[in-house]
């Protein structure tokens, strides 16, 4: 089990999130007391763009 705490990106609030067998377990908040310089936490980027497929290019002038 790892643990990670930081600041929502959304809020800034403290939080903790869980995580068991790669899986995110828990996001619970926590005490401001408890860290000190908290890193931000914040959703990973996936970028979905297609550029073509089967031979299909998108990108070239047709």
């Amino acid at each position: 089990m790892d643990t990670y705490i930081g600041k929502h990106y959304a809020n800034g609030q403290l939080i903790c999130i869980t995580v068991l067998d790669g899986v995110i377990h828990s996001i619970v908040p926590v005490s401001d007391e408890a860290v000190i310089n908290p890193v931000w936490i914040a959703p990973g980027l996936v970028d979905l763009q297609i550029n073509g497929y089967a031979g299909i290019d998108m990108n070239q002038a047709s």
